[in-house]
């Protein structure tokens, strides 16, 4: 099946990069294997890789070496696999950790947590049956945020930027 022989080539990966003392390519591997895990609805699975990488996330947040962008795929993917697996309440506390870290710089990534955030809320309320609307007012927020941002940003992006802010503001 080309799941196992995927997960064997990342294996591989991993097992390289952890001889050759490269935490940074080490963890992209991960976050990327634990990606095609989720898309694979292999839940249990991806959150043992994103435990690995998450496990640093205080340490590694003030180390110039590792990129934020990691991070936040690690966190927010964590967040997301967490909820698919209805552990609600650690979900959230992930994803507030993520809206905080990046409210500070109100980049799209701040916009991007506050989105994933709703849709935890939301996955929480289908599966419980409670109220949307705190999900709801993320969401709100969220997009309130992004159309701010375009509106004051466009006008300086160029034509890949504008198509890559397009594509992150669907809701899903």
């Amino acid at each position: 099946e080309a799941m196992d022989q995927a997960k064997e080539y990342f294996s591989e990966a991993i097992t390289i990069y952890d001889m050759l003392s490269q935490d940074k390519d080490r963890a992209v591997t991960q976050v990327e294997m634990a990606e095609l895990l989720y898309k694979g609805k292999h839940y249990d699975d991806a959150l043992i890789l994103l435990d690995a990488v998450c496990s640093d996330y205080e340490e590694w947040a003030a180390d110039e070496y590792i990129d934020g962008n990691l991070l936040y795929d690690a966190l927010s993917a964590r967040a997301m696999t967490l909820a698919r697996l209805q552990r609600f309440d650690e979900a959230i506390k992930d994803i507030s950790r993520g809206v905080k870290q990046y409210g500070a710089k109100k980049g799209w990534r701040y916009a991007e947590m506050l989105r994933k955030k709703a849709k935890i809320m939301m996955l929480r309320q289908e599966a419980s049956g409670g109220s949307k609307s705190d999900a709801l007012k993320c969401y709100k927020e969220a997009f309130d945020y992004q159309k701010d941002y375009a509106l004051s940003h466009l006008a300086s992006m160029n034509d890949a930027e504008r198509e890559q802010f397009g594509m992150r503001m669907r809701p899903f």
